[in-house]
C-alpha cells in the first residue's frame, strides 16, 4: 500500500465515524503533534492519545468534527493531506497534515492550520 493508498483509508474511515478503525493504522507508538494555538496543542503518543485528542477535537468543535476532503499527495515515505475544517460562513479554514508511513502504518502526523486566528475561534480557547 502506498502512503496516500493508507491516508485514503484512514480519511474515509474517519469521516464515517469509524474511529477505531481509523486508529488501526497507526503504529501503536505513533505521534499526532498540533502545533496550533488553544486547547488542541500538543504532542499526543500512541493509539489511545490520539484518540483522546480526536474526541477532543469533536468536543471542541461542538460535536463530530467531518472535514472537507480537498487533496492528497505524497513524497516517499510522507503523505500530504489538505482538508477544509468548518463551513462558510461561520469560520472555516484550510488543514495540511503531514504524516510519515512506515510499512504501511502511520508512525508520525503533524497538522498546520492555514489561519491559526480561524482554527482557534472554530475551536474555541478552552484547554485540554
Amino acid at each position: 500500500m502506498t502512503p496516500t493508498d493508507v491516508l485514503r483509508i484512514v480519511f474515509e474511515r474517519f469521516r464515517a465515524g469509524d474511529r477505531d478503525g481509523a486508529i488501526a493504522l497507526f503504529h501503536r507508538d505513533a505521534t499526532f503533534t498540533y502545533s496550533g494555538p488553544g486547547g488542541l496543542h500538543g504532542t499526543y503518543v500512541g493509539h489511545d492519545a490520539i484518540q483522546r485528542f480526536w474526541a477532543l477535537q469533536d468536543r471542541l468543535a461542538g460535536g463530530g468534527l467531518v472535514p472537507e476532503f480537498i487533496d492528497l499527495g505524497e513524497s516517499g515515505r510522507r503523505a500530504f493531506l489538505l482538508v477544509r475544517i468548518g463551513k462558510p460562513p461561520g469560520p472555516s479554514f484550510l488543514r495540511v497534515v503531514v504524516y510519515e508511513i512506515d510499512d504501511g502504518l502511520i508512525t508520525a502526523a503533524r497538522v498546520f492550520e492555514d489561519d491559526p486566528v480561524s482554527a482557534q475561534a472554530f475551536f474555541g480557547s478552552t484547554t485540554n
